[in-house]
């Protein structure tokens, strides 16, 4: 930083020259030297620099450190002392104003140099150190509330659809059965409240044994099977029976089971009521009263039912209900030819109505069969429809019609798809997060992110379902810190550390964690933890750490020499100021035993005027010499001519112009122009005062 503004506050002139001299040939510019604090503050307030040499015991009301003080409230700007002491006391007050450094005077050029580039590049690094804390700050505040608002608008989404939809839905815990929660439409279907069901088991609604349930849940969580026939249990003690499509979710790393319930107690009573029909077909007075009978129970059902003739290939029967769900009059799908009614369906789901058909077809026993597809209503629009169908058989097994009921899921199979995109939705967030994200239960990680397996270097299949121990160099490391964890997130607040871990090869990395409990009171649901990367931060503010106890000891080390070298020095000021005591001592004496004594024995003479004034003025120069050892003649005489001393001594005697040209031997041009040189050096130009009189005033005897 060559081009940097270097400031200097101090009250002695001829150091603070020598500074600004040592400081430009360095390259830097300098602003100042200022003598006091308050002018200091004055001008940062109004200009920039990049460093403050800053005495510490300046003139005036602000000392150094105050001054020093100040500018670090108001601005971010290094400053280093300047002392001409050592002592510990005054070091020890100045660390409170924390300055880059200090410098006792007189400085060599080389510890100043040396200062003011390790203060400017340790403030350089300083300052990237807080913008790059301040940077990743920020980066880790935006990434977490974009995180948290995305998932929250996709748990919106999802609560919504849960929440409000038509049909009756449960979220079940798949190791225990437990409902873990229970839309609207379920508590009116059920009749418990949402509390009372969100308490209860799978098992205190179905009627089936216990193991029985269990397996029948293994086989949805496998996949095995997705729809099931049960008889579930109501609040008022009644049965009803019930269609369940149940199939496998995954939220934080944790397996449900999402549960969709139609009633069919209805259609049951139908399909039974159209079985009794088949069976009295043989009686047909009997079979009349038994169809007008299904037929008046399949009309006022919320599925549209049918029989279709395999003989004839055509419809013997379709309900009224039909019309609703596919926008066709009855009479319009009672006449249209079998490929047209599979034109009405989605071509890809057209292979597995040909295969369920044919497995239908070929089994002998009278059982259901479902199938479900996209059918294409009037309006153009597709609709989802499950048709559960079942092939009537003569007595010898011939196929004689299929009969089936048809509902409407459209509504199901919508939730079901925007349930996946949210889930999608959700695993894109955790996936592509630039943090590490983990679920852990019981300190088992159950699932963790890209991220947080790029960190640690080991494969998802190393870290998921494992503990966490090998990530700490310790076992009283991993230990500390769930006791120091836990009882933070039993409370539901957010656990914030800073560890030192290890990855798989060995090496260490600071992870700076974050974690919050899914369930408080219940910890067994999990805790979420967030995982950044804060090596290089780590590193960076012990490289400041280490530097900093560099130029501490430095600084110590200059001390001690320099105290030394004081202790010297006032050794030999001493010395000196003894020897020019004595000196002083001898000319005043030998002064005043020689010269004033041939002065004496001269005005005994028998003298002319002249002449006699001539020894006063020698007796009287004489004297001034000698009284004490002629300081004011150091200050003020010493740049004048012997000529000029004469002539101020006779002007301080009363001496007129005339008497000076006789006495000098000068012209009156001369004189004039002695006197006018007198009042330059003396610095009486432009001043209202007799030369005579400041000549008494400076010069008496």
């Amino acid at each position: 930083m060559r081009n940097a503004t270097i400031l200097i506050v101090e009250d002695d002139a001829i150091l603070a020259m020598n500074l600004r001299r040592m400081i430009s040939l360095m390259g830097y510019t300098v602003a100042g030297p200022f003598a006091s604090g308050e002018v200091a503050i004055a001008f940062l307030a109004e200009n920039s620099v990049d460093l403050v040499l800053m005495d510490i015991e300046l003139a005036g009301t602000m000392n150094g450190i105050t001054a020093a003080e100040t500018i670090n409230r108001i601005s971010d700007i290094p400053v280093v002392f300047l002392t001409g002491f050592s002592n510990e006391s005054l070091l020890e007050q100045a660390k409170v104003a924390a300055p880059y450094g200090y410098l006792i005077k007189p400085t060599s050029e080389r510890e100043l140099t040396a200062t003011i580039t390790m203060s400017l590049h340790r403030h350089d690094l300083d300052r990237k150190l807080k913008e790059t804390r301040i940077a990743l700050e920020k980066s880790e505040a935006q990434n977490r509330h974009l995180m948290e608002a995305a998932l929250k608008e996709s748990n919106d989404r999802f609560r919504i659809l849960f929440e409000n939809h038509s049909a009756v839905k449960l979220v079940l815990d798949a190791d225990t059965g437990h409902i873990v929660d229970a839309n609207n439409a379920a508590v009116l279907f059920y009749g418990w409240p949402k509390e009372i069901l969100k308490k209860m088991s799978i098992d205190d609604i179905n009627t089936l044994p216990v193991d029985t349930v269990k397996a029948e849940m293994e086989n949805a969580l496998k996949c095995k099977r997705l729809r099931f026939e049960f008889c579930h249990r109501k609040a008022d003690g009644s049965i009803c029976e019930v269609e369940v499509f149940s199939n496998k979710i995954e939220m934080a790393g944790k397996s449900y089971l999402y549960s969709i319930i139609h009633d069919i107690t209805d259609r049951k009573n139908a399909e039974k009521a159209l079985r009794e029909s088949e069976a009295d077909k043989r009686e047909q007075d009997v079979l009349r009263i038994s169809e007008a009978r299904f037929r008046e129970v399949l009309e006022h059902s919320l599925d549209a039912s049918y029989k279709r003739n395999l003989q004839t290939d055509t419809y013997d029967y379709l309900s009224p209900v039909f019309a609703r769900l596919s926008g066709y009059t009855t009479e319009e799908m009672m006449t249209l030819p079998i490929e047209a009614v599979l034109g009405l369906i989605h071509i890809d789901d057209l292979p597995e109505i040909e295969r369920v058909l044919s497995n239908a077809m070929s089994e002998l026993a009278e059982k259901p069969f479902h199938l479900e597809y996209r059918f294409r209503h009037k309006d153009g629009q597709y609709w989802w429809f499950h048709d559960r169908l079942t092939i009537v058989r003569d007595a010898k097994g011939h196929p004689l019609a299929r009969i089936g009921s048809v509902s409407d899921i459209t509504d199901r199979k919508l939730a079901e798809e925007n349930q996946q995109k949210i889930m999608r939705e959700q695993q894109t967030i955790l996936e592509t997060a630039n943090v590490g994200i983990s679920m852990m239960v019981d300190r088992k990680q159950l699932w963790v992110n890209r991220k947080t397996v790029d960190l640690f270097q080991y494969s998802k299949k190393e870290l998921e379902g494992h503990t966490t121990r090998k990530l700490y160099p310790t076992q009283e490391a991993y230990e500390q810190l769930g006791r120091e964890a836990y009882p933070t997130l039993l409370l539901g607040h957010l656990y914030e550390t800073e560890q030192k871990l290890i990855r798989r090869d060995g090496t260490p990395i600071w992870i700076k964690y974050n974690g919050k409990a899914v369930e408080p009171n219940d910890l067994s649901k999990g805790t979420i933890w967030i995982l950044e990367d804060i090596t290089e931060r780590k590193r960076t503010e012990k490289e400041l750490l280490e530097m900093h106890g560099d130029l501490e000891r430095k600084v110590l080390e200059r001390t001690a020499a320099l105290e030394k070298t004081n202790t010297t020095l006032a050794m030999m000021l001493d010395y000196a100021h003894k020897t020019e005591t004595d000196i002083q001592e001898r000319v005043v004496s030998n002064l005043r035993s020689n010269i004033l004594s041939i002065v004496d024995m001269l005005k005994q003479q028998p003298l002319t005027t002249n002449t006699l004034e001539l020894v006063g003025l020698l007796e009287t120069t004489t004297y001034n010499l000698a009284h004490p050892f002629a300081r004011n003649l150091e200050s003020q005489l010493l740049k004048l001519t012997t000529r000029e001393i004469q002539l101020a001594n006779f002007i301080r005697l009363g001496k007129s112009t005339k008497e000076l040209m006789v006495l000098l031997d000068l012209s009156a041009r001369t004189v004039e122009s002695h006197r006018n040189n007198l009042r330059k050096k003396l610095g009486l130009n432009n001043k209202k005062i007799n030369l005579r009189t400041y000549l008494n005033s400076k010069f008496l005897n």
